[in-house]
């Protein structure tokens, strides 16, 4: 008697662990967790563990990476952007001197302002770009309140990604999948996702 009850412990156990919410992030923890540093596990991991299509190999979790950079419409003053449970969060990654990154990011500033009153958490990061340079690309876009200066440290966090490229998450925090060579069919792609997740 006593072994089936401790039997249906471990099994309930086992399925409230890989099944439930919290099996989610325990598997998350452990799968990231190759050093105390979790964002440096997460940059090391970053780029190798998504398949080339953007997506992640079955299993994998990897929690969306939280950084701070200086923002374009107030000058010395950072602006940290964190993946929020609940909400789909996505960073693109544009330059100011990149024809492709021109081209896009009209739609990407409509794509932030149709999804984020619906739960969509969107940043716009300039990077391999001078602060005054991409301040001006900002203001021309229209983007200026969603972007940042991209620093090293960021730079570093996501492998030095190509642009135009935007990395996304699922309403967990955790990284879903990349986009590179961003353009409209791709953002389109996106913007189904984001659709779906948020349930609209």
């Amino acid at each position: 008697m006593n072994c089936s009850i401790k039997s249906l412990t471990y099994f309930f156990l086992w399925c409230y662990v890989f099944n439930g919410d919290f099996g989610v992030k325990v598997f998350a923890q452990e799968t990231i967790s190759a050093s105390d540093d979790s964002q440096l596990s997460v940059r090391d991991r970053l780029n190798t563990s998504i398949n080339s299509d953007g997506s992640l190999p079955d299993g994998e979790f990897i929690l969306f990476p939280e950084f701070s950079g200086e923002r374009l419409d107030k000058p010395g003053k950072n602006q940290t952007f964190t993946s929020k449970r609940g909400f789909m969060s996505a960073v693109f990654f544009v330059s100011s001197w990149c024809p492709e990154c021109q081209e896009i990011l009209p739609e990407i500033k409509k794509t932030i302002l149709k999804y984020e009153p619906l739960g969509f958490n969107a940043q716009i990061v300039y990077a391999y770009d001078k602060p005054s340079e991409a301040y001006g690309s900002s203001k021309e876009f229209g983007v200026t309140p969603y972007s940042l200066i991209a620093n090293s440290k960021i730079i570093s966090q996501f492998h030095s990604p190509e642009i135009p490229a935007v990395y996304f998450s699922d309403r967990n925090t955790f990284l879903a999948g990349r986009i590179t060579k961003l353009n409209s069919t791709k953002l389109a792609d996106l913007q189904d996702k984001i659709r779906i997740w948020l349930g609209f």
